[in-house]
């Protein structure tokens, strides 16, 4: 989430909505029924605290993500072709991690990614806190359900509680056929319950799509 210089104690800041973070923070705050401004024309305090904590928190977050340093290495000219990804563990269970942060209609989202491997098994295990509006989750991926060499299962559920909509849940799969060597049709089909979810509509009901996928690497 991109922080430009904008002053959050100026009224014309919120008057003026220069872009995000402002748009997105004063959508979120006023969702609530909160009032941007006090009696007096000054701004809100709480907004003002909500939005220098959004920024803050975005900041500080991405950084404990270890892939964000193996990124700017690779920006900087560094090859990492053939690194494997950092595991703690052995051959049997290892584990690693990483962070996101997200804006959504409820607020800012910090994610907490948990990267397992058993054997020859990846699973990714999240675990989810939103804010200023109740926003908890945890989801599970399964990249390789199953696995054949034309064929490829992913499965996914997630889970979670939050203002404005209550306890949810969505499970989905994808599945990936190989048609040609370079070429793959991709197809997604899931359920949702009502609530907000990354990339989804805050609906509840069916989803699904189907595409082509091709591998230039190749």
């Amino acid at each position: 989430m991109p922080f430009s210089l904008q002053n959050p104690n100026k009224p014309e800041t919120w008057e003026l909505e220069g872009g995000d973070p402002v748009n997105f923070v004063k959508l979120v705050w006023e969702k609530g029924g909160r009032e941007v401004f006090n009696v007096d024309g000054s701004v809100n305090d709480r907004l003002i605290r909500f939005y220098n904590n959004a920024g803050l928190y975005s900041i500080l977050w991405n950084l404990l993500d270890l892939n964000l340093y193996k990124q700017a290495r690779a920006f900087f000219g560094d090859e990492l072709e053939g690194e494997k990804p950092l595991y703690w563990g052995n051959e049997k269970f290892a584990w690693s991690y990483g962070t996101f942060f997200n804006a959504s209609v409820l607020g800012a989202e910090l994610y907490f990614n948990n990267y397992l491997r058993t054997g020859t098994r990846f699973y990714n295990v999240y675990f989810k806190y939103g804010f200023p509006f109740k926003n908890y989750g945890i989801g599970i991926l399964m990249p390789d359900l199953i696995t054949t060499k034309r064929f490829n299962v992913l499965g996914q559920v997630d889970f979670w509680s939050q203002d404005h909509y209550g306890n949810g849940l969505a499970l989905g799969t994808t599945a990936q056929f190989k048609v040609a060597n370079r070429v793959n049709i991709l197809t997604q089909l899931g359920y949702k319950s009502k609530g907000y979810l990354v990339g989804r509509t805050t609906e509840k009901g069916v989803f699904g799509y189907v595409g082509l996928n091709y591998n230039f690497d190749k």
